[in-house]
C-alpha cells in the first residue's frame, strides 16, 4: 500500500512512479524515462503482446546497457544496481544497445556478476556483439556465466530465466 501511495504522490510532483523491482525502475530512468507514462510503457516493451503479467517478472531483474561505458559511468551503475541484485533470483544483462565498453568498465561488470554469485542470483547475458563482446571475452568477464545463459534475444533470456526459476 505504501508503494502505491508513494507512486501517486510522486506523480503530483513530476516524479516517475517506481515498482517493487528497483532494477527495472532504475533501468527505465537511465534509459530516458522521465514521465509518469514511462513506467507503464516499460512493461509494454517487455511484454509487447499485452499478455497477462508474467508471474516471474518480480523475481527477474533487467539491466539494459545503452551507449558507451567507461569506468566513470560504470562505477555509478555498480553503486546503483549492485545492492539491488540480492532482491532478484535472476538478473538479465542486456548488452544489445551497448556500443563501447572500456576495460575498466568491463571489470566493474565483472563485479556485478560476482555480487550476483555471492547472492545466489543467476545471470543471463543477451545481445553480445562487436567490440563489447570482444572486451568481455578477452578479459574473461563472463567466466562464471555458463554458456547456455549467453543468448541472443530477450525471448531466449526469458525462457532461460523461467527454466532457472522452475528448478
Amino acid at each position: 500500500m505504501g508503494q502505491g501511495i508513494g507512486n501517486m504522490v510522486s506523480g503530483l510532483f513530476g516524479g516517475v512512479p517506481g515498482a517493487g523491482a528497483t532494477m527495472g525502475t532504475v533501468t527505465n530512468i537511465r534509459s530516458g524515462g522521465r514521465t509518469q507514462v514511462s513506467g507503464a510503457l516499460r512493461q509494454t516493451f517487455l511484454d509487447p503482446e499485452g499478455e497477462e503479467a508474467d508471474p516471474f517478472a518480480a523475481r527477474v531483474g533487467l539491466v539494459a546497457l545503452r551507449g558507451s561505458f567507461t569506468v566513470a559511468s560504470s562505477t555509478k551503475l555498480v553503486a546503483v544496481i549492485g545492492g539491488d541484485i540480492k532482491d532478484h533470483e535472476v538478473v538479465i544483462f542486456d548488452f544489445s544497445g551497448a556500443t563501447y565498453l572500456d576495460d575498466s568498465a568491463a571489470m566493474l561488470i565483472r563485479q556485478l556478476i560476482e555480487v550476483a554469485g555471492k547472492e545466489e542470483t543467476e545471470c543471463v547475458i543477451i545481445g553480445l556483439s562487436g567490440s563489447v563482446e570482444q572486451t568481455l571475452l578477452t578479459l574473461d568477464v563472463l567466466r562464471d556465466v555458463p554458456g547456455d545463459r549467453v543468448v541472443e534475444s530477450l525471448d531466449e533470456a526469458r525462457q532461460v530465466a523461467r527454466n532457472l526459476l522452475d528448478d
